[in-house]
């Protein structure tokens, strides 16, 4: 008789696929690459970072209330744009796979 040893691997391959079709992962995945796209200096005029941002209200929401990001922006220090970024297409990801979760 044979053991099967398999599945863990079972499980964890499913896991992977769960992540993959979600739209936590994706977006995600998508602003880091323009986050990257632009820190590599190939989005001089910062167009792809303004289209990603100009959707984010929390962003626009920190930017009124501390000037500092405003200096950050100016000055070629975007981590603090690229964190909020991040964080909001994750958090608005997470919203959409709990929404989608609810409906089926």
């Amino acid at each position: 008789m044979k053991r099967r040893f398999n599945f863990r691997f079972d499980y964890i391959g499913g896991n992977i696929i769960r992540i993959i079709k979600s739209f936590k992962f994706w977006l995600t995945i998508i602003v880091l690459g323009v986050c990257l796209f632009n820190w590599l200096g190939y989005d001089d005029k910062n167009i792809l970072l303004y289209l990603i941002s100009i959707t984010n209200p929390l962003f626009h929401l920190l930017q009124a209330l501390f000037e500092q990001i405003k200096f950050y922006a100016v000055h070629d220090l975007y981590f603090a744009v690229y964190f909020i970024n991040i964080s909001y297409w994750f958090l608005v990801g997470t919203i959409i796979d709990f929404i989608k979760k609810r409906v089926r």
